[in-house]
């Protein structure tokens, strides 16, 4: 073979060598340092309030042993402790409700009547909602008779 050609598979030859090389490297790479992807966090949150509304007295001449109560369903607006409003619910016809809700102190306001009536009307409840947990909670709507 003359001079020329011999350099030019010589060449050839080392060309291919080195991209043989390259990418023996680079995959030995990603074996030794592969891109780290973070586990997932968990995203469900496991706590929040659960409770039931009451309206009460609903008779005349109640008593302690006969409170004349019964379930309500009611509207509910829950706030943080900056008094924002994060949420708002609906206690079902058996007064019954639940919202999930991270961990945190939390005050359940009961909304008033849009009618313009004076009651029912409902104090509002501070609730401690703790880690992995359910708080378990009673809000009361009066009904003002006596």
């Amino acid at each position: 073979m003359p001079r020329g050609p011999r350099r030019l598979a010589t060449r050839l030859a080392l060309t291919g060598l080195a991209l043989v090389a390259a990418v023996a490297i680079i995959g030995c790479q990603a074996i030794l340092d592969p891109e780290v992807t973070p586990s997932p966090q968990p995203s469900a949150v496991l706590s929040g309030i659960r409770g039931i509304v009451h309206l009460g007295p609903t008779c005349e001449n109640a008593t302690r042993a006969s409170p004349c109560i019964e379930p309500y369903s009611a509207d509910l607006v829950i706030l943080d402790s900056d008094d924002n409003v994060i949420a708002r619910v609906r206690s079902g016809e058996d007064g019954t409700f639940e919202l999930t809700l991270p961990p945190g102190i939390y005050t359940i306001q009961p909304v008033p009547p849009s009618n313009g009536d004076q009651f029912p009307t409902g104090d509002p409840v501070s609730v401690v909602v703790g880690d992995q947990a359910y708080t378990e909670i009673g809000v009361d709507f009066d009904t003002g008779i006596r």
